[in-house]
């Protein structure tokens, strides 16, 4: 981990899926939280549900890299999100009623994605996704499917495109909340952004350093394909910063951050290796290292830190 490194805030995730066509709102209640696990940086904590201020890693990267989703991200980053509180039509995702391989991702993706970009308290719907109807007035009125902002790494998505600095930090975030197995891992997302940090005591049971993640999925040019391949889209890039096992190999259950997994992002070795290298000017337009100041790294519990 940097020196200065600050942790952002990730309450738990939480899936509501009700909302009327005519009761939908979007509301903003963005705070100051603060934490640096080297004390440079305090604020007062907002922990997630029961006090634990982790997320869960639970994205399957099939789902993150689908072709489909990526041809979504690559439009809807470059206009405001929901204006009006509600998301864009988004053709190319998954549908609501996909089956198989696919079943769930459109929720799966979005839930994670929007978690990652809008503040705590913003709430946005899918038309997209009817999950119901309701009566009100005498007339049947359906039921939008409903995602609510957690981190706030781009809050005003909402009502503006992103920024480049954006697409990064949300990337690195969605990235992080990948998961080889589609198992659920508790994790702890950490960085360099100036929002949202945590007091170091606040991080607990956090404390043991696994992965640190870049990237930019939503100005990647490589080519898609169609709506259900899933061969990577983008570039990522992802560096081990395990030190618990005597292989970075196969540690956890998350196991995107070794060599030659199927998650599909670039895998740049020991983070400590990987920045000393890349810290000598005669590396800085290697692949991999610019734009690290938008790194996130994750932290787990120590009893979910295991090895093979």
């Amino acid at each position: 981990m940097n020196p200065g490194t600050t942790l952002l805030r990730c309450a738990s995730p939480f899936v509501f899926i009700a909302m009327s066509l005519y009761g939908l709102g979007c509301m903003a209640d963005p705070e100051d939280p603060g934490w640096d696990p080297e004390g440079e940086v305090l604020g007062e904590a907002h922990l997630g549900s029961g006090g634990d201020p982790g997320t869960t890693n639970h994205l399957r990267y099939r789902v993150t890299h689908n072709h489909g989703v990526q041809r979504t991200v690559r439009v809807i980053g470059n206009a405001a999100l929901a204006p009006s509180g509600f998301l864009p039509s988004m053709p190319d995702m998954p549908s609501p009623s996909a089956a198989g391989e696919w079943a769930g991702a459109r929720v799966e993706f979005l839930e994670k994605l929007i978690g990652c970009a809008l503040a705590e308290g913003t709430t946005v719907g899918d038309t997209g996704h009817i999950v119901g109807y309701m009566t009100s007035g005498g007339f049947s009125v359906p039921v939008f499917q409903q995602y609510h902002g957690e981190i706030g790494l781009a809050p005003d998505w909402s009502t503006r495109a992103l920024t480049t600095d954006e697409k990064r930090w949300v990337t690195a975030c969605v990235v992080a909340r990948t998961n080889r197995y589609g198992a659920t891992i508790n994790i702890l997302l950490g960085g360099a952004h100036p929002e949202i940090t945590y007091r170091a005591s606040e991080a607990y049971p956090y404390t043991v350093p696994e992965s640190t993640v870049w990237g930019n999925m939503f100005d990647s040019t490589m080519p898609l394909g169609s709506n259900t391949d899933s061969t990577p889209a983008f570039n990522a890039y992802i560096c081990s910063d395990v030190t618990f096992c005597s292989s970075a190999e196969g540690a956890t259950l998350r196991a995107c951050d070794a060599t030659y997994t199927p998650c599909g992002f670039s895998y740049m070795g020991l983070c400590d290796t990987f920045d000393a290298f890349c810290s000598d000017p005669l590396h800085s337009t290697f692949e991999g290292c610019s734009n690290r100041s938008y790194a996130i790294h994750s932290y787990l519990k120590a009893s979910d830190a295991t090895c093979p």
